[in-house]
């Protein structure tokens, strides 16, 4: 094997690795947003306005930064958990935005 086959196959290795974590990650969102679709209902995002959608967002991204504070260790599961979790919640807010905009102008 050449060295130029093994870097392409290192590179496949780590493109495939990404594509796994994308989908992991995108999974989870989609997820999160179903759980937020069945709580709230479908209709329930479509009366929320920019800024609405704006204080939401900003009241998610503030538990995630709280959450991120450097009194929590990287190395407790449990922050991590908390962190990640609401990574997840406001990357389906912003996903139930971009479909409440979606949806008005259709």
């Amino acid at each position: 094997m050449t060295e130029e086959t093994e870097l392409v196959e290192i590179t496949e290795d780590r493109r495939d690795t990404t594509l796994n974590i994308q989908r992991t990650v995108l999974d989870q969102i989609l997820e999160e947003r179903t759980y937020q679709r069945n709580r709230w209902g479908d209709d329930h995002d479509l009366y929320h306005t920019k800024e609405d959608w704006m204080i939401i967002l900003t009241s998610y991204l503030g538990k995630a930064a709280s959450d991120a504070h450097p009194y929590r260790s990287t190395d407790d599961p449990a922050a991590m958990r908390a962190f990640k979790k609401r990574l997840v919640q406001t990357a389906a807010i912003c996903v139930a935005a971009l479909e409440a905009l979606e949806k008005s102008h259709e």
